[in-house]
């Protein structure tokens, strides 16, 4: 696996499809109504910031740490099930570390530009020459693939949202 150190996010939409069963009629299917119920957000960092603190925008604020294999499927796509979100994941060493949030339709609609920071300026990985902080943009939230490219020129000049402060997890046997 090529290591990462830039993180990596996918914003995928969570909808509902219903069909409307009193206007079916011989030549269709009826009327047929999508919801947007919001989107879960999935936030792939480095298994070299294990117990470094990073900020992250509040709109993934929420979340919980989801197994490290998680990244590479989609999260549940019908709505949320609060209940049903995972407890904190363990991790191998060199494991990705994945934190997933669901972020509702109230906070970021399907047409509103996406906006997420996510800065290492105080960790391991921060470098004098390079930068430390990543712009995750997307015009229209739920237009176009699902993964989204850090520092993408359309998001400059953009004004970084609130961030909060988010430990990144150890391994049981780095924790002692």
């Amino acid at each position: 696996m090529e290591i990462l150190f830039e993180p990596s996010v996918k914003l995928t939409p969570a909808i509902s499809v219903e069909s409307e069963t009193s206007t079916i009629s011989y030549w269709g299917t009826g009327d047929i109504t999508t919801t947007h119920h919001g989107f879960w957000l999935q936030l792939a960092l480095p298994a070299a910031l294990a117990g470094e603190t990073i900020k992250v925008s509040e709109l993934a604020a929420g979340g919980f740490w989801a197994p490290a294999n998680s990244f590479e499927a989609s999260p549940f796509r019908h709505g949320v099930n609060r209940e049903a979100l995972s407890a904190a994941s363990s991790y191998e060493a060199s494991d990705l570390r994945v934190w997933q949030a669901w972020i509702p339709a109230s906070e970021q609609g399907e047409d509103a530009p996406f906006n997420l920071t996510v800065d290492y300026s105080e960790s391991l990985l921060s470098s004098p020459e390079g930068r430390a902080d990543f712009t995750f943009f997307k015009p229209r939230a739920a237009s176009g693939k699902k993964e989204i490219e850090p520092n993408s020129e359309e998001g400059r000049g953009i004004r970084a949202p609130a961030r909060f402060d988010l430990m990144v997890p150890l391994t049981p046997e780095e924790q002692g």
